[in-house]
C-alpha cells in the first residue's frame, strides 16, 4: 500500500471544506498535476471517524427540489460549491468540467487535459 501524506490526508478526510460555499466557478489552465492515493481505514478509531465533517462535498438540501429536472431552475450562487469549469483562456469557451478536491487542487477527466 502506498503511504499517505499528512496533506492528502487532509484532503481525503476534508476538515474544512467552508471556503468552498464562496466559489462557484474555476479557470484552471495548464499545467495540471496529477496523482493517485489510497487511504487504509481499517485502523481508524470510531473517535477519529467522528471527527470528519460529513456534509463536506454534500449540496445542502433545499425544499421543493425534485430529483427530477421538470421546469427546471437556476443554480443559486453556492449551490454546488465543489463544481468547476475549465475554460479556454484564449477564447474563454468552456470545454470540460471537474470537482474541487483541496484549496487548489482540481480532479478532471484525463482527455480535459490532452493535447494532440
Amino acid at each position: 500500500m502506498q503511504k499517505v501524506s499528512a496533506r492528502q490526508k487532509h484532503i481525503v478526510s476534508c476538515f474544512d471544506c467552508s471556503f468552498l460555499r464562496s466559489l462557484t466557478l474555476i479557470a484552471i489552465f495548464l499545467p495540471v498535476i496529477t496523482f493517485g492515493f489510497s487511504v487504509d481505514t481499517s485502523s481508524r478509531s470510531e473517535e477519529g471517524l467522528a471527527r470528519y465533517n460529513r456534509s463536506c462535498g454534500r449540496r445542502q438540501k433545499t425544499v421543493g427540489v425534485s430529483e427530477r429536472i421538470v421546469n427546471g431552475t437556476e443554480a443559486k450562487h453556492g449551490d454546488w460549491p465543489w463544481v468547476v469549469g475549465l475554460y479556454n483562456k484564449s477564447s474563454s469557451t468552456h470545454f470540460c468540467g471537474g470537482v474541487l478536491i483541496s484549496e487548489r487542487t482540481v480532479l478532471t477527466a484525463a482527455h480535459c487535459v490532452m493535447y494532440e
